[in-house]
């Protein structure tokens, strides 16, 4: 219970610090031009809430993370994301950023250039803020979509779905 509470306090004090207010600008990378293409393979995405990302992205990212195969390419991204909602998170360098605008399209296009290859060291990315409008992508229209909760248990997605191509959810 004492480390939970001093945990907190931690949280707290971070977004709370110089540099962790609203407005703050979370920078994502925008694939290269050869990367950042329509993906032609199978697409999996999973919609999951923090707790889900980091266990699987293993902290490489907040946001969202891709594990690219042959024909296949899997990913998961933030729920507030997916949502366009306002979330808080960590930028690559671990600071705090505060009320960041889910901004899927920057989200789908990033992970989209890893499934077509895109080296996980970005080489060549554009940097871009997550605030910046950018256009959809273009997803198969085969993409399977799911939702989970934090423990990793499929639920019911609740989401706007006009981005998605059918309405076929995956359960696998």
């Amino acid at each position: 219970m004492k480390a939970a509470i001093i945990a907190g306090c931690v949280v707290l004090s971070v977004l709370s610090a110089p540099g962790a207010h609203a407005g703050s600008q979370l920078l994502m990378m925008l694939p290269p031009d050869k990367y950042d293409v329509p993906y032609t393979g199978s697409l999996k995405i999973w919609i999951t809430p923090l707790p889900v990302i980091e266990y699987f992205c293993r902290g490489a990212s907040h946001i969202s993370c891709a594990w690219p195969g042959v024909k296949e390419c899997r990913m998961l991204i933030l729920q507030p994301v997916a949502e366009g909602k306002r979330f808080d998170t960590l930028d690559v360098d671990g600071k705090a950023v505060a009320n960041v605008k889910g901004n899927l399209a920057l989200a789908l296009r990033h992970e989209l250039g890893h499934c077509n290859g895109w080296p996980n060291d970005h080489p060549d990315g554009r940097k871009t803020s997550f605030e910046e409008s950018v256009t959809m992508p273009k997803l198969p229209t085969t993409t399977q979509v799911a939702c989970t909760n934090s423990d990793r248990i499929f639920i019911e997605c609740k989401i706007a779905k006009p981005w998605w191509p059918n309405t076929t959810e995956t359960r696998k």
